[in-house]
């Protein structure tokens, strides 16, 4: 101990009270006593009692979110059956119409349908209208056959989808990109005036703090086209959730960039 400086203490437990009775409760009694004024107690009373309202107050308030958040999907649904209920104000469905098959289509109802020709039978479902988005999301606009598919085989994977989706996705794909649509988004690309998969928030009218995503956006002639793709599938489910959602997306641009926007679903 000399050595390394540090003190040792022994215990000898023939020194010690072995039978010494161990205090339990409170070490200040004085705390509990009942000789207190009535005053002090009523002082005391009324204290917790503010406390206990103060603190379910501040829970309440807490509880109340300062911003409702939804996605675009949740708040169409929300605004659609409002609309259908007559209490939506002026965030009202276009009427169908305006389809066509593969042409130009109309702006009279506020969102245009583009129709591509489909081959035969193909695979349908959610996990196959996954894939054919995954690969439209990041196909060059220029892709040729073989790009298509080595980007269908590689999103395939991911998506664990069978051949016969793989194929299918890279063939509509491909009709996609040949398209006049996509044509006029690869030279406003050229331009700088296109925009893929972009996130989007904005604030609806009754103050919804709105998110979604856009699949494509391009500005041609002072114009932006608001593109939404979806499978004959999903479209065929729920086109005028749809139609509702991409006419969201294309307020929001136009609120935002102060230029026309025109929604558009591509069915696909």
């Amino acid at each position: 101990s000399a050595a390394s400086g540090c003190p040792i203490v022994w215990w000898d437990p023939h020194a010690l009270d072995l039978r010494a009775e161990h205090v339990r409760g409170l070490r200040r009694e004085d705390l509990i006593v009942k000789d207190v004024p009535e005053e002090v107690v009523q002082q005391g009373l009324r204290a917790y009692a503010a406390w206990k309202a103060w603190r379910s107050e501040a829970i309440e308030r807490g509880s109340r979110p300062s911003v409702l958040i939804r996605t675009a999907t949740e708040h169409a649904k929300q605004q659609k059956a409002l609309t259908e209920l007559g209490l939506a104000g002026d965030l009202s469905l276009p009427p169908k119409g305006g389809s066509h098959e593969d042409g130009g289509g109309s702006h009279e109802d506020g969102v245009q349908i583009v129709r591509l020709a489909r081959d035969g039978e193909r695979p349908g479902g959610v996990r196959y209208g996954a894939l054919v988005h995954a690969i439209l999301a990041v196909v060059p606009f220029d892709a040729d056959t073989r790009q298509i598919g080595d980007l269908a085989t590689l999103q395939a994977r991911i998506f664990a989808a069978a051949e016969v989706e793989r194929a299918s996705a890279a063939a509509v794909v491909e009709r996609v990109l040949a398209h006049d649509l996509m044509a006029r988004a690869r030279r406003a690309a050229r331009q700088g005036h296109c925009r893929r998969e972009v996130p989007l928030a904005f604030r609806d009218a009754d103050g919804t703090l709105v998110e979604g995503i856009v699949d494509l956006a391009f500005l041609e002639d002072g114009e932006w086209t608001v593109v939404d793709f979806k499978t004959d599938y999903e479209l065929e489910e729920e086109e005028s959730l749809y139609r509702f959602q991409v006419k969201l997306y294309a307020q929001a641009i136009a609120a935002a960039t102060s230029q026309p926007a025109m929604p558009m679903l591509v069915s696909v």
